[in-house]
C-alpha cells in the first residue's frame, strides 16, 4: 500500500505595515524616530536593527524636513527578514532658504549613511515631491508580541499573512 503525503505548506510570512504623516519640519524628526523605535519594538525587531532603522529614518526625515515640501510621510513594511522604509514629502514647496555651507560641516552625509546601512536605496523626484525607499535586512524577529502596545501606550499597525518572500524585492 502506497502512502501519500501532502506537500509542505508554504512558509507563512508575517507582513506588517504602518504609515505616519507629519509636517516636514525639523522639530518632528525626533517624534518620527521615536515612533519607529516603538513600532519596531512592538513588532519584535531585534534591538540592533531597531537602532539602525531609527537612524535611517532620522536621516531621511531630516532630509525631508530640510529640503522637502510641506508634509512628509514615513511608511514601514516589515516581513520576516526585511524592512522597507519609505520617506516622501509632498505639498507646497518649502519656503525656507538653504543653510550656508560651512567647512567641516556635518550636513550632506545622510544619504551616504543610509547607503552604507542598507541593502539598497533609491531616491526619486516627482511632481509632488521627493521619495526615498530603502531596504534593511533584519536579524530573525523576536517572538510576536501579539498586538501588544508599545512603551508609549499606542497600538501600532496590524499584521497580515502573505506568501511573498520579501518586501524588499
Amino acid at each position: 500500500m502506497a502512502t501519500t503525503t501532502a506537500p509542505p505548506a508554504p512558509p507563512v510570512v508575517r507582513t506588517r505595515c504602518a504609515t505616519v504623516s507629519l509636517p516636514a519640519e525639523m522639530c518632528v524628526v525626533g517624534a518620527v524616530r521615536h515612533f519607529v523605535s516603538d513600532l519596531l519594538n512592538q513588532w519584535g525587531v531585534a534591538h540592533d536593527d531597531q537602532d539602525t532603522a531609527a537612524l535611517i529614518v532620522d536621516e531621511l526625515a531630516a532630509n525631508s524636513a530640510q529640503h522637502g515640501r510641506a508634509t512628509m510621510a514615513v511608511n514601514l513594511s516589515l516581513d520576516d527578514d526585511s524592512l522597507l522604509i519609505e520617506v516622501a514629502d509632498s505639498g507646497e514647496p518649502a519656503r525656507s532658504s538653504p543653510l550656508p555651507a560651512i567647512a567641516d560641516d556635518e550636513h550632506g552625509r545622510g544619504l551616504g549613511i543610509v547607503d552604507v546601512l542598507t541593502e539598497w536605496s533609491e531616491t526619486h523626484q516627482g511632481q509632488s515631491g521627493w521619495q526615498t525607499r530603502t531596504c534593511l535586512h533584519l536579524a530573525p524577529l523576536l517572538p510576536d508580541n501579539g498586538g501588544a502596545e508599545t512603551d508609549s501606550g499606542q497600538p501600532w499597525g496590524g499584521s497580515s499573512t502573505s506568501s511573498e518572500a520579501s518586501v524588499c524585492t
